[in-house]
């Protein structure tokens, strides 16, 4: 026994003197990849239009998504952190957003048609507008966002390796290595609080309140006639205004200004009524108010 300890101490301090350091035999355990949450707004539904593998996604991207908006535009739609990080990358040319989200992983966010001017190492949270998704670096007629998390090895994120995805919405998709794997899927966005698959939503970010509905502020008088409301706000700020000039009283339209006015056309004779909601930059809207009532005669 005695001199069964005599050796290891011997080799203990063997190992010490050749390598200048005592060896701790320990298990490490491999990091796991954040939390991700879909990057899109609450309730919106999105679909897969390239999946994992082949066509432009090889290499690092190999388990990205190409996406488009289901039932509204996806040109201009806001594009949402998927989790919380800092902020790494912007590259113009394909209007591609990269985080990093410590561990060495990686989310990108590409084809963005505009973006919000973070400085690099910016804290970001989870559900902060990046930007909003278009057709930067591909076609114009093809606006998607493309969405990957990837792995990369030190500052500069070399030797990067493709993640699988999955979301807190309850959505997983391990990668079985055939072309345009999950082509055709359809995700739909969850919101604070609940999530489409019965999924906890965990510690998601929910996203901003709607924005305040405009009120008058000036109705406007004579042949050019401008009517003005006081400016909405939100907490992700304002995108601008939708407007509806019409006979029905319950009318929505798609005619859209950035300042809160809007000069009305040349109206024939008849009733009249000015409704207006605001969109802010999470894809918010409020409610449709009715600003003014017209009789022209």
């Amino acid at each position: 026994m005695i001199t069964s300890l005599s050796r290891l101490a011997a080799f203990v301090l063997m190992s010490a003197l050749l390598f200048g350091t005592l060896y701790v035999p320990m298990t490490l355990e491999a990091a796991a990849p954040p939390t991700l949450s879909l990057p899109i707004p609450a309730g919106e539904t999105w679909k897969v239009i390239q999946g994992y593998n082949c066509g432009t996604h090889t290499g690092y991207d190999e388990n990205a998504f190409d996406l488009v908006n289901v039932h509204g535009r996806t040109r201009g739609a806001p594009v949402l952190a998927a989790a919380d990080g800092t902020y790494w990358w912007w590259g113009a040319r394909g209007g591609t957003v990269i985080l990093s989200h410590g561990n060495g992983f990686y989310t990108m966010y590409s084809h963005l048609e505009s973006r919000v001017p973070f400085g690099k190492g910016a804290r970001i949270e989870r559900g902060t507008v990046l930007g909003t998704a278009g057709s930067a670096g591909t076609s114009y007629n093809n606006p998607h966002l493309h969405f990957e998390m990837f792995r990369g090895d030190g500052p500069s994120a070399t030797n990067r390796r493709p993640v699988p995805l999955s979301f807190m919405e309850g959505y997983t998709f391990p990668d079985h290595g055939t072309c345009n794997q999950y082509a055709g899927t359809k995700l739909t966005a969850g919101s604070s609080g609940s999530a489409p698959h019965g999924l906890s939503t965990g510690s998601a970010k929910s996203l901003p309140p709607a924005p305040t509905a405009p009120t008058l502020l000036d109705p406007g008088s004579g042949v050019h006639q401008i009517v003005r409301w006081n400016a909405s706000t939100a907490r992700s700020g304002i995108k601008g205004y939708q407007i509806y000039v019409g006979s029905d009283s319950q009318g929505t339209g798609e005619w859209f200004v950035v300042e809160p006015q809007v000069a009305l056309p040349g109206l024939s004779t008849g009733q009249y009524v000015v409704r207006v909601r605001a969109i802010d930059n999470a894809g918010n809207t409020s409610a449709w108010v009715t600003l003014l009532e017209l009789t022209v005669p």
